[in-house]
């Protein structure tokens, strides 16, 4: 047990922090319960601009499943000219 002294230590800094509430005293003030907080409020989207962000949102969605193909297609390559040109040794 070399590092007893050390838990014994970091048990002891420990309780002093817990008997020291200056430490906690700015997290209380900070933490606010779900009751005081202000509603937010959002403006109503038009159907116009609601359509050009589905457009969007499925654009992003096609782009990153064409650079996931992509990538696993040049990865298969890869390995495949890797095989033919020798580099990979078969056992």
């Amino acid at each position: 047990m070399a590092f007893g002294g050390k838990m014994c230590d970091s048990l002891k800094n420990n309780k002093a922090l817990r008997l020291n509430h200056k430490a906690f005293s700015k997290q209380k003030k900070d933490n606010s319960s779900y009751g005081d907080m202000t509603p937010l409020k959002f403006k109503k989207g038009s159907p116009e601009k609601l359509r050009a962000l589905a457009v969007q949102i499925k654009r992003e969605e096609m782009r990153g499943r064409i650079a996931s193909i992509f990538g696993g297609l040049l990865a298969i390559a890869l390995l495949i000219a890797f095989y033919y040109l020798g580099f990979v040794k078969v056992f």
